[in-house]
């Protein structure tokens, strides 16, 4: 897994999505400290935290931890 790009998928849908740090954080029961800690690939969210931020982001699990949109996927196999 690669932190960083996984991160920097994290950023790129929070804003598509209008939320700043500190509001996915107090969604998700974290601080948003915590969520710029993701976002620079310091560390990865908690197992329990992936289905509620998938869904926050409106991503699959699979495609947050693979840090890659299925649509992009599609897209690549036409």
């Amino acid at each position: 897994m690669n932190e960083k790009k996984i991160g920097t998928f994290i950023a790129e849908h929070r804003k598509e999505k209008g939320y700043t740090q500190d509001h996915l954080g107090k969604l998700l029961g974290v601080s948003g400290k915590m969520v710029s800690k993701w976002e620079t690939g310091v560390c990865l969210p908690d197992i329990f935290l992936l289905n509620d931020l998938s869904a926050l982001l409106g991503v699959t699990t699979t495609e947050l931890l693979e840090a890659k949109d299925t649509q992009d996927t599609i897209a690549e196999q036409i």
